[in-house]
């Protein structure tokens, strides 16, 4: 399976930040992994963690390194990306991670100055009344809100956003699209009809 091949398959899972996935193998044994989505993003990169083989053995999680085969280095020289990891896997598989430059034309590096562009604007002692009007069958939930408490709970959520990108502050390249994306899921919940994922593990208690 490609890189490209592996975060098309990622994409159709929209409603999780980690996405679970079992690799045949030609051997016929497969391969079980985590998917960390917010390192697919516009650096190109791709991380799994968690591997494990048929069964319950645990698989290292960091395997023998080795040097990128020729056509893996290729890839990576034809778009100036950088190869951060290559190493093979205990049942003779392997993988790659590769880091790219963002974009000439990302907005990261658009000139200009910084204004911020205040669509929720509250001033000191204003309050908000948010009202959701959701999916038929769920019922309406609303929310009334003083400009603290809204500040903190999207501090919250952009605590969520850097974490969720960064492997916990231990990812110093980290893609700022995939903050992006994170701060929304902080705010808004997942890319689901309840905004909730299907696995309890991943919702807020």
């Amino acid at each position: 399976m490609t890189i490209a091949e592996l975060k098309a398959l990622c994409d159709t899972y929209p409603d999780d930040s980690f996405v679970h996935i079992r690799i045949w193998t030609p051997s016929g044994t497969h391969v079980q992994a985590t998917v960390d989505k917010s390192k697919c993003g516009v650096d190109g990169s791709l991380l799994l963690i968690g591997a494990s083989t048929k069964g319950d053995e645990r698989m290292s999680d960091w395997p023998e390194p080795i040097p990128p085969p020729d056509h893996v280095q290729q890839i990576a020289d034809s778009v100036g990306g950088t190869i951060d990891e290559c190493a093979l896997l205990p049942d003779g598989s392997g993988f790659a991670t590769m880091s790219m430059p963002l974009p000439a034309n990302h907005w990261l590096h658009a000139p200009g100055d910084n204004v911020p562009p205040m669509p929720f604007r509250m001033g000191q002692g204003e309050h908000a009344t948010i009202v959701t009007f959701p999916n038929r069958g769920y019922p309406d939930r609303s929310r009334r809100m003083t400009r603290q408490e809204f500040a903190e709970h999207i501090r919250a959520a952009a605590r969520y956003a850097l974490r969720a990108s960064t492997m916990n502050g231990r990812e110093p390249d980290y893609d700022p699209d995939a903050v992006l994306q994170n701060l929304v899921v902080g705010l808004l919940g997942y890319w689901t009809a309840t905004g909730l994922s299907n696995d309890p593990e991943a919702n807020p208690t």
